[in-house]
C-alpha cells in the first residue's frame, strides 16, 4: 500500500508540474520515468559497491534498509512539506 501511495503522489506532482502546458506532457512523463529509471541504476550500483565492504552482508542490508531508506523518506517528507507549503 505504501508504494501505490507514493507512486500516486508522483503522478499527481508530475501532472501539476504539466498544469496547462499539455502540448509537452508526454515529454515530462517520459523524461521523469527516463530519470527514475537512472536514479534506480545508480543506487543499484552504489549499494553493490558498498556491500563488498561489508564482511557480514545481513548487517549491511539490515543497517541499509533502516538507517538508509528511513532518511530518504524522512527528506522526501521535508521537501514534499516544503511544497506545499509554498503553493
Amino acid at each position: 500500500l505504501p508504494y501505490f501511495t507514493h507512486y500516486c503522489s508522483g503522478l499527481a506532482l508530475i501532472t501539476e508540474m504539466i498544469g496547462k502546458n499539455t502540448n509537452t506532457g508526454g515529454f515530462v512523463f517520459g523524461f521523469m520515468s527516463l530519470s527514475e529509471k537512472v536514479a534506480n541504476g545508480l543506487a543499484i550500483i552504489l549499494i553493490e559497491e558498498l556491500v563488498e565492504r561489508y564482511s557480514d552482508k545481513g548487517t549491511f542490508y539490515r543497517e541499509f534498509m533502516s538507517y538508509g531508506m528511513g532518511s530518504l523518506g524522512m527528506v522526501a517528507l521535508v521537501g514534499l512539506v516544503v511544497y506545499w507549503a509554498r503553493l
